[in-house]
C-alpha cells in the first residue's frame, strides 16, 4: 500500500520485557518527606522516530528500543505559613540514570534531522524547585535543573562527551500578582549552552526567554480576557535540534467559564 516505505519482514513481531520498579515515601517529620524510586526502563521507538514527518524529520525504521535503569532520591520540605509566605514548598531531587541504545536526534543535512541509537549514556544531576504565595497576592515559583549527560558508548572519540540537545543548566522562574479580577504573570525560561552533534563540535548558545501575561477574569457572562507577549527580548533562539523559534510575539485570547 505504501511503496515509498522501506520493506519490513511480514508477519507479527513479538517481544517480552520485564521492567521491575520500586519506590518508597516516608514522613519522619510533619514538614519533611523523603522519597526514592528505582526502576528498569524500556521504550520502543515511536512512529514519529521511525518514519519521520516527510519534512524536517527523517525517519529511521531500524531503530532499536531504549533500555536502562532509573534511580532518584529526594526530599520535600513543606509547611504552614512562614513570615509573609503561605504554604511554602521546597523540593530537591538527585537522579542517576543509565541508558542503553538511547535515541537522540542529530542533524542529517542542513534542513533535516534523523534519530539514531547511541551505544550507552549516563545522566546524573539534581533538580531544585520552590513555590509559595506571599500575603495571598503574589505567587512565586522557581525551578533549577543541573544535569551531567555523558556519552559512555564504545566509540573513543565520543566517549565522555556531552549528549547533544541536553543543556547542563535549565532555569524557570515565575511570578504572578493577583488583585481582584485581574492578574499579571511574568515568566523567565533559561537554557544553558549545549551541542547539536555527538562530537561536541557544533555548540548551541544559551537562551533566555521573557514572557508577560495580563489576565482579566470574571467579565460579563463568565468571560476571561488574556493579553500578553512571548520572547519579549526578541532573542534569536533555536530548539534542541537547531531549528529557529519565533522572535517577539503577542497574543490575545478569550475564555469562557460556566
Amino acid at each position: 500500500l505504501f511503496p515509498w516505505l522501506p520493506p519490513v519482514p511480514e508477519g507479527p513481531a513479538e517481544t517480552d520485557e520485564t521492567t521491575p520498579s520500586a519506590g518508597f515515601r516516608t514522613h519522619p517529620l510533619s514538614w519533611l518527606t523523603v522519597k526514592a524510586n528505582w526502576g528498569e526502563h524500556y521504550r520502543l521507538p515511536t512512529f514519529f522516530e521511525m518514519f519521520g514527518d516527510l519534512g524536517t524529520v527523517t525517519g529511521a525504521p531500524d531503530l532499536e528500543p531504549e533500555r536502562g535503569t532509573n534511580r532518584d532520591i529526594g526530599v520535600v520540605i513543606s509547611g504552614q505559613d512562614f513570615w509573609i509566605f503561605d504554604s511554602p514548598r521546597l523540593e530537591a531531587v538527585y537522579v542517576d540514570n543509565e541508558l542503553e541504545g538511547l535515541i537522540l536526534f542529530f542533524q542529517n543535512s542542513q534542513y533535516t534531522v534523523k534519530p539514531r541509537n547511541i551505544g550507552s549514556a549516563r545522566v546524573r544531576g539534581f533538580e531544585l524547585s520552590a513555590a509559595a504565595t506571599a500575603s495571598g497576592r503574589l505567587r512565586l515559583s522557581g525551578n533549577y535543573t543541573r544535569l551531567d549527560s555523558r556519552d559512555t558508548g564504545p566509540v573513543p572519540y565520543y566517549n565522555g562527551n556531552l549528549l547533544p540537545g541536553r543543556p547542563e543548566h535549565e532555569v524557570s522562574i515565575g511570578s504572578e500578582l493577583l488583585s481582584g479580577r485581574w492578574s499579571v504573570m511574568y515568566e523567565l525560561h533559561y537554557l544553558g549552552d549545549s551541542y547539536l552533534d555527538r562530537a561536541n563540535l557544533m555548540p548551541q548558545e544559551s537562551r533566555k526567554i521573557h514572557d508577560l501575561t495580563l489576565t482579566l477574569r470574571s467579565l460579563s457572562y463568565g468571560m476571561t480576557l488574556s493579553i500578553g507577549g512571548r520572547n519579549l527580548g526578541n532573542e534569536r533562539v533555536y530548539d534542541v535540534i537547531g531549528f529557529p523559534l519565533p522572535g517577539r510575539s503577542f497574543f490575545a485570547s478569550i475564555g469562557y467559564t460556566n
